[in-house]
């Protein structure tokens, strides 16, 4: 009861603050509408139908259309199917892998198994020739079943292959297709916004109502926030491309040994001493994933999926740290600081070391060349845990 008691109390103090409030507003609308006479009243009613005819005249609408909402629903849709066939994929490579591994381990056991048969032949011991003749027998058999069964994995995989390559191309059409149609929506938003803003302007430099003028300025403060807005966002966009085509051509510049070299004499003195151990460039270890995760038969490598996008994290990290401390030694030269240099020096190097302990980790993956994977996956999707269902 006083837990109602309390609630009622403040309920009523609510309702008498908004009772307040409603009254103060009437009060500011009569001393306004005092202020104003019956023909500016008039008048004021005219330019805002008139205000409200020009702008039906210019359609104004930030809700999308329903083209371009229904091209997002589908390429929701192609993103999820992406993401399952993906999964797919991944789940019936490491079946291929675990059939290929147990065929090898049959066949590294039936040349001892036939080796052991001869000699207990040669030896009369036929009983034992005889086990040892069921063991081999089982064995190939087993081996036939597992043959047959890669063989059906096989399939459903280059189907799913097959399907998922499909789905990326119509995936990235739709992606253009949603590009443009999103451009063309905001350059219409943007010249209708103009031409509203062109129509106040006219409206203000001929208004002679204080009012009218106020609520004008704040419509087209708002107009002009919106382009800025629209403005900012393209601007953002060009930058991001600009950032992505410089470290394109940083990167066809790393890859270039004279340009390297250049680079170094000019960076540091030559008189300065280098570790041994050199630092694999970054288009190096490009190649030794691109080893790992293609190979010699059309199929997905189970490695690359499992590794790649770690070692692809690792490697970005220790890369970034390496410039970071370049960066600082190429400071500490300028500023002729031997102990910080030194002290550079020394974890540079231990950056390198550890850069090229995963080059080598990398290194037997690229030789024993698994399976070979197409372009269809890229970085942006994460393969998920889904049986086969086929």
């Amino acid at each position: 009861l006083a837990a109602l008691e309390a609630k009622d109390q403040e309920l009523r103090r609510e309702i008498e603050e908004q009772d307040r409030l409603t009254q103060s507003q009437d009060c500011e609308l009569t001393a306004l509408l005092g202020c104003v006479s019956l023909r500016e009243l008039q008048e004021i009613s005219k330019a805002v139908d008139d205000t409200l005819a020009s702008s039906y005249q210019i359609p104004f609408s930030l809700d999308l259309p329903g083209t371009i909402k229904s091209l997002q629903e589908k390429e929701q849709l192609l993103s999820v199917s992406i993401k399952e066939t993906t999964a797919k994929v991944c789940t019936s490579q490491k079946l291929c892998s675990t059939l290929r591994r147990k065929v090898s381990d049959i066949e590294t056991q039936l040349p001892a198994l036939l080796e052991a048969k001869m000699l207990a032949v040669s030896g009369s011991n036929f009983g034992t020739a005889k086990d040892l003749t069921e063991e081999i027998r089982a064995l190939t058999s087993e081996r036939e079943g597992l043959e047959g069964l890669l063989s059906e994995v096989l399939v459903v995989s280059a189907r799913n292959v097959r399907k998922l390559e499909r789905i990326k191309d119509d995936y990235t059409r739709l992606k253009q297709e949603l590009e443009q149609g999103e451009n063309a929506f905001v350059t219409s938003v943007k010249e209708n916004a103009e031409k509203y803003m062109g129509m106040l302007e006219d409206k203000l430099h001929s208004c002679g109502s204080q009012l009218l003028q106020r609520v004008w300025e704040a419509d087209l403060e708002a107009c002009q926030l919106l382009v800025r807005g629209f403005q900012l966002k393209e601007t953002s966009c060009c930058v991001f491309e600009e950032e992505e085509n410089q470290m394109d051509e940083m990167e066809m510049t790393a890859d270039d040994p004279t340009d390297s070299e250049k680079r170094k004499e000019s960076n540091f003195p030559k008189g300065m001493e280098w570790g041994t151990v050199p630092c694999p460039k970054r288009s190096e270890l490009k190649e030794v994933m691109e080893d790992i995760s293609f190979g010699a038969e059309g199929h997905l490598s189970e490695e690359f999926f499992i590794f790649s996008a770690e070692l692809g994290e690792k490697c970005e990290a220790i890369s970034e740290k390496l410039v970071h401390l370049e960066d600082q030694l190429q400071t500490s030269v300028c500023r002729v600081d031997e102990g910080v240099i030194q002290s550079l020096q020394r974890e540079i190097q231990v950056v390198k070391e550890t850069l090229q302990t995963v080059l080598v980790q990398l290194q037997p993956a690229r030789e024993a060349g698994e399976e070979k994977a197409g372009d269809f996956l890229c970085d942006s999707w994460c393969p998920g845990k889904q049986d086969l269902k086929e």
